[in-house]
């Protein structure tokens, strides 16, 4: 192996792969922007696990739900300036109907 084939079998995979994980990441943000970045992250990751062998694709797509989800666990709320006028109505459990009622 000669120095430096891993780099470029990474730069390989990245031309190659690149615009499939970011469509991919588009799907599930709905934005270019945040799927660009989440892409850029994804590849990230593989780099520093680079080479991982066998599953590459498989792996990339996990890492990239992964960090998709992490964000959105993580987003903050955004605060508005209307209160609502009341809270939903409680309803105790014992008056709850039951799903076996739903049968009757």
């Amino acid at each position: 192996m000669r120095p430096g084939s891993d780099l470029d079998d990474f730069e390989d995979y990245f031309d190659h792969r690149f615009r499939t994980l970011r469509r991919t990441a588009y799907a599930l943000t709905g934005s270019w922007e945040q799927a660009e970045e989440l892409t850029q992250d994804t590849f990230a990751r593989l780099y520093r696990h680079w080479p991982r062998g066998a599953g590459i694709d498989a792996y990339a797509r996990r890492t990239l739900t992964n960090l998709f989800l992490d964000r959105r666990q993580y987003k903050a709320e955004i605060p508005t300036a209307d209160v609502p006028e009341r809270a939903a109505a409680f309803i105790p459990v014992a008056d709850q109907p039951k799903a076996c009622d739903h049968y009757r």
